[in-house]
């Protein structure tokens, strides 16, 4: 294994940053050297459909005119319609702290985003395009209901086996807690007192002794002891914003930008509110993109977990942030995890990795030492040929003020400073800075990959619908010309192949389709709960080791019971995590399935009359259950009796009692994890069999209706030979359209 360099991994906080006195690496030469020479694509990325769009409405409007081609015309102009109305979606993820809001504000051209105080209370922020109703610079900011912050607060309650029913109870929790606490500290205090005056008076401490035995009395517990302070954090900042949002649950509000930050960065408001929605006009955006910052990877949040898996799932990219110098973090893996288990089942690759702060980097050697470690980390997490960007977003948002005329003269010694530009001479020009900082690299593959995977799939589509039509147009042209008794002959093997048609539509089986779809589902279901346990062992490792027991300050049995609940929540959700990765194994499974149908109906139909064509299979958009995390009933008192042998550090881990009990709570926790993977196999099964079913039905009438406007059309084209004229002008004018494709 090779040798991490020790300079490129420190872990430092952002707000530690320091720009070091070196010789500036040009980020943006580095980076393409490492990439594949391309054609950059220039102007908006929207632009490259417009031919397309004018080619399906041109054709429209040839065919409108035709019986039979009513449906096929209604498809054309819809598909016209959703290609205008086309955006593109961003979504950005990473560890808290990583980069993500500065990463945006660098694309965006602008300190748009401020930056959230702690993943804890991060709300998932959208950047959009300004429309006619919201204009730029409209804010919505939409509030949980009440019923989310208890169930946000109870989930960072559940590791210290507690839950409370009102905010009322929360507040009661918390001031036990800190009264406990602060009874605990005057005790130690006291006892340093005793301590001291024990050394200069031994009789006085002899007194203390016995004064201790007579008012021996049970310890009150803190009911909060097992929780970590990021959880604390996050219960404070709740009952401290409350008197703020008495009447506000679940309501939305317009604010301006300038007051964004006050329910972004101020923690005691950014705990209640779900999700921001920012409408900005700016380059990116004019594109039709959308922009979504989420919180940090280390979000305790289950809702921005399933959140997350939405977005992975329908973002038309997922952008990964990571800082220059932090190593990853167990949240940065699990969710690089997730998006390695998902990641095969996309159409295409759509995933994006950033490296920002590389601006830090003393040369050209320590990049590649940390983008060689990424790519490892990346790896070990099933991904592999990633796409990676080492960026400096501090230097792309600078960049972008130059070209607006905003740097002040502090900014313009920083610009100078970071891109390594001697103090006397003017900075590098706007453009310049943006190709140093790695982001216009970044820009280009983007762009790239929206013209070329995205919007090249839609012309594809287009144009093989505008294709469809002009096969059957030239099918009714030449059965038209011919002579009068071979009309009379066709026009009656079309009646009754329409009639056959209809049948064969009703009687298409998808029986043994339907039982491989359940089939799939149990064989999915069945080895999550393997991979679920085999992932176990390394947890429980990482969880409970030696360091994780040095502090001497916190009672053996309470560090025990603290990182058991946290080793059967970091099980509860790894299985939620595995079922929704399932889900879209499922989806794509139905998906292939379905397609297969449609195409051996339209072989079928073939069949009887060869010139039949059904519109492409397009999947739905299939509405995904639902995964919370369970196991909500186990926890380390229910497993007390596991835990209470184990009083001595030491011995724990030199004696084999780690080992012991990671066995022993394997063997408990398999029965809870497969009750819940049956309860996820009969939800997935009542889920996706009845979507199965439905979407079986709704293609039937399609083909139904597609089938009976082709024979439509058909049968007047032969029976209606004066129209000649008409169906080869049209036919004329759809193949000059269709011929523009190879342009």
């Amino acid at each position: 294994m090779e040798e991490e360099s020790p300079c490129a991994f420190q872990d430092i906080g952002e707000e530690k940053r320091t720009v070091r006195q070196v010789p500036r690496v040009h980020i943006g030469r580095k980076q393409a050297k490492r990439r594949r020479p391309r054609q950059v694509t220039a102007g908006d990325m929207r632009k490259q459909a417009r031919p397309a769009i004018e080619a399906l409405e041109q054709s429209a409007c040839q065919l409108q005119v035709f019986p039979g081609f009513r449906g096929m015309v209604q498809e054309l102009v819809s598909r016209a319609q959703r290609m205008k109305r086309q955006q593109y979606t961003i979504a950005l993820f990473g560890a808290f702290s990583a980069g993500k809001s500065s990463f945006a504000n660098a694309l965006l051209g602008d300190a748009v985003l401020p930056v959230s105080p702690h993943p804890t209370t991060a709300a998932i922020n959208h950047v959009l395009p300004p429309t006619e109703e919201r204009p730029h610079g409209t804010v919505l900011v939409q509030f949980k209901r009440k019923e989310q912050v208890l169930a946000d607060v109870n989930q960072a309650l559940e590791i210290a086996e507690q839950k409370v029913a009102s905010f009322a109870e929360l507040e009661a929790l918390l001031d036990e807690h800190a009264r406990i606490v602060r009874e605990q500290q005057e005790k130690e205090a006291e006892k340093a007192r005793r301590e001291a005056l024990e050394q200069t008076n031994p009789d006085a401490g002899k007194k203390t002794e016995r004064k201790e035995e007579e008012e021996e009395e049970e310890e009150l517990r803190d009911p909060l002891e097992l929780l970590r302070d990021e959880q604390l954090f996050f219960l404070e900042a709740v009952r401290n914003g409350l008197s703020d949002m008495r009447g506000q649950f679940g309501e939305e509000r317009t604010v301006t930008m300038e007051e964004l930050s006050l329910f972004v960065a101020v923690e005691e408001r950014a705990c209640f509110v779900e999700r921001v929605l920012l409408y900005y006009d700016g380059p990116l955006t004019r594109q039709g993109v959308i922009l979504i910052d989420t919180p940090g990877a280390g979000s305790m949040n289950a809702r921005h977990t399933e959140v997350a898996f939405e977005h992975i799932k329908h973002a038309d990219a997922v952008v990964f942030v990571t800082y220059y110098n932090h190593a990853f973090s167990r949240a940065d893996r699990e969710f690089l995890i997730q998006l390695g288990r998902v990641k095969e089942y996309f159409a295409r690759d759509k995933m994006f990795f950033i490296v920002n702060a590389a601006d830090l980097a003393a040369s050209e050697a320590e990049i590649d030492d940390v983008l060689r470690h990424v790519e490892r980390n990346l790896l070990a997490c099933g991904i592999r040929e990633a796409r990676l960007y080492p960026v400096s977003s501090q230097i792309g948002l600078l960049a972008a003020r130059l070209a607006q005329g905003r740097l002040s003269e502090d900014e313009a010694a920083l610009y100078r400073k970071l891109t390594g530009t001697p103090p006397d001479t003017p900075p590098p020009e706007s453009a310049e800075g943006r190709f140093f900082s790695g982001i216009t690299l970044f820009e280009e593959d983007f762009r790239a990959f929206v013209t070329e995977e995205l919007v090249g799939a839609a012309v594809a589509s287009a144009y093989e619908d505008i294709g469809r039509a002009l096969r059957v147009l030239e099918a009714w042209r030449t059965e038209a010309r011919t002579e009068e008794g071979e009309r009379r002959r066709k026009e009656e093997q079309a009646k009754a192949a329409r009639l056959a048609s209809g049948t064969a539509i009703e009687e298409v089986d998808t029986d043994i389709e339907r039982g491989l779809v359940a089939q799939e589902i149990e064989e999915l279901v069945y080895y999550v709960k393997q991979r679920v346990f085999y992932r176990y062992f390394d947890e429980f490792k990482a969880i409970i080791n030696v360091p994780a027991f040095a502090d001497e300050q916190e009672e053996m049995q309470t560090l025990l019971r603290r990182y058991t609940n946290e080793i059967i929540r970091f099980v509860a959700f790894d299985l939620a995590q595995e079922m929704r990765a399932t889900s879209l194994r499922i989806e794509t499974f139905l998906e292939r399935t379905l397609a297969g149908i449609h195409r051996r109906t339209e072989n079928e139909l073939r069949a009887l009359d060869e010139n039949i064509a059904l519109a492409g299979y397009e999947a739905l958009e299939y509405e995904t259950p639902s995964f919370v995390p369970g196991l909500h009933e186990w926890n380390a008192t229910v497993f007390a009796d596991l835990l209470a042998p184990y009083k001595n550090r030491a011995t724990f881990f030199t004696e084999g009692g780690n080992m012991k009990l990671r066995d022993d709570l394997e063997a408990r926790l398999r029965g809870p994890v497969s009750e819940y993977v049956s309860a996820c196999e009969k939800q997935l099964k009542d889920a996706y069999l009845p979507m199965f079913d439905r979407e079986v039905q709704r293609l039937r009438q399609k083909w139904v209706r597609q089938v009976d406007e082709y024979f439509t059309g058909k049968l007047a084209a032969l029976t209606a030979s004066g129209d000649m004229a008409a169906l080869d002008a049209a036919y004329e004018a759809v193949r000059a359209i269709y011929q523009t494709r190879r342009k």
